[in-house]
């Protein structure tokens, strides 16, 4: 999340140096909402990325039948 912010942080700072609203208007802003939208999908992609990777990794294993003891 904190890159997604990072990068992000400069749009915001474009957008109230260019710009003396309100915050509230700022994160009403349409530039903004698709940065706090795009953080959240991809941090939701980051966060899922290993445990459904371990789930169908775990399901490849046990349907093949591999032991650890299988020498």
């Amino acid at each position: 999340i904190l890159a997604y912010i990072g990068s992000s942080l400069t749009v915001a700072i474009l957008l109230t140096a260019y710009n003396s609203s309100s915050l509230l208007a700022l994160i009403n802003s349409e530039m903004i909402r698709a940065e706090i939208l795009q953080a959240l999908a991809g941090s939701i992609g980051i966060l899922l990325t290993i445990p459904l990777t371990s789930r169908i990794c775990s399901l490849l294993y046990t349907q093949r039948g591999l032991k650890t003891d299988d020498r």
